[in-house]
């Protein structure tokens, strides 16, 4: 019996992948959340990691839930512009505000669909991704 590795039993489609960003990026763009609860597993956890002394935020689950801070947080209303960014373990985008880094998403998918959104704010570690965007 062949034994596979843990990148071969959770590789998603890079088709799925694709699909699965580009529906979770424009849904965010236009704050349809109809389209964005269409992409998320009913139980996704979302968690973000501001740094500092807060640290790793508890994790908020449930589609619902997560679908409308997401909207809040990168939604049409936010000022934030989502750029998707290819990174090797899976779909992450950059929200910009004013040109400059305002969180990193990272998503996991289960199944074609986002499992877990993990979103970096810490300042000093989003200094690190300016050099990569030009900014």
């Amino acid at each position: 019996m062949h034994d596979q590795s843990n990148t071969e039993r959770f590789a998603v489609d890079s088709a799925v992948q694709r699909r699965v960003t580009e529906q979770f990026v424009e849904a965010c763009a236009t704050g349809d959340l109809d389209a964005l609860l269409d992409v998320l597993d009913p139980d996704v956890a979302g968690q973000a990691d501001l740094g500092g002394s807060v640290g790793l935020l508890a994790p908020v689950v449930g589609r619902d839930e997560v679908g409308r801070r997401l909207l809040f947080f990168v939604g049409p209303q936010s000022g934030t512009m989502l750029v998707t960014m290819p990174v090797l373990n899976g779909p992450c985008m950059i929200a910009l505000r004013d040109g400059q880094p305002f969180v990193v998403v990272v998503l996991t998918l289960r199944d074609g669909l986002v499992a877990h959104i993990h979103t970096v704010v810490d300042p000093e570690k989003l200094a690190r991704w300016a050099p990569a965007l030009g900014v």
